[in-house]
């Protein structure tokens, strides 16, 4: 959501660059735009994931708490992990890269020149910053998956490592849009320091839908109490 905005501004500011390029040179060269806003984009994916991560501790954090029914003696960690959050930065650069890349694509063929002489064809501003928000903008819903989904789950693993869970559930939604996969998962309990947590770690690399998973790891936090 927080994005959104953001490409809408970087859509128009393209289309005012290239609308100032047609005027002056009498054509658009797409390949000299520089799309502006791109590591605003780029922070806003980062805050995103971050949100994610921290919402994924902190449902660990809560579970583990009414399972053990007291606090933990150490407070939750509210510092930044370099090593995540670095991860976090280039993920959200290649997204931020794929998109512009698209969006310079597309607007380089609805500015394409036409007719025998190959004049630039009148620009639309409206009618074409309405076009490439449907084209980009659908890029960005798919994105949007891959930003809330993966990183609340690695903030959930993250969390149980921390507090020293040995073991967790595999729970699938289990109702008409479960795939087979993620169905035939479900109840499966794995140890986090083996190879199988790790392959089946949501969003499942082999669920049907994708980056649209809904799987979840559960930790169970008594039996590392008791151990």
């Amino acid at each position: 959501a927080e994005a959104t905005p953001l490409l809408e501004e970087a859509v128009n500011r393209v289309i005012d660059i290239g609308q100032r390029m047609l005027s002056t040179k009498g054509v658009i060269n797409v390949n000299s735009i520089d799309v502006p806003g791109q590591k605003d984009l780029r922070a806003a994916f980062v805050k995103a994931m971050e949100r994610g991560f921290r919402e994924g501790q902190g449902q660990v954090q809560s579970e583990r708490d009414r399972q053990v029914a007291h606090a933990l003696a150490q407070p939750l960690y509210d510092r930044p992990e370099k090593g995540i959050l670095s991860f976090f930065g280039n993920r959200a650069e290649a997204l931020v890269g794929a998109i512009t890349t698209k969006l310079k694509a597309n607007f380089a063929l609805m500015v394409m020149p036409t007719g025998a002489e190959g004049e630039a064809i009148a620009l639309d501003a409206a009618l074409t910053a309405e076009n490439l928000m449907r084209l980009v903008g659908r890029d960005l819903r798919q994105a949007a998956p891959t930003v809330v989904i993966d990183s609340v789950n690695v903030g959930r693993a993250s969390q149980a490592k921390r507090l020293g869970v040995e073991w967790a559930e595999y729970s699938a939604i289990m109702d008409k849009a479960t795939c087979g996969p993620c169905e035939r998962l479900d109840g499966a309990r794995y140890r986090l320091d083996s190879r199988e947590y790790q392959q089946v770690m949501p969003p499942y690399s082999a669920c049907k839908g994708g980056d649209w998973c809904r799987c979840v790891f559960f930790y169970d936090f008594l039996e590392s109490e008791a151990g």
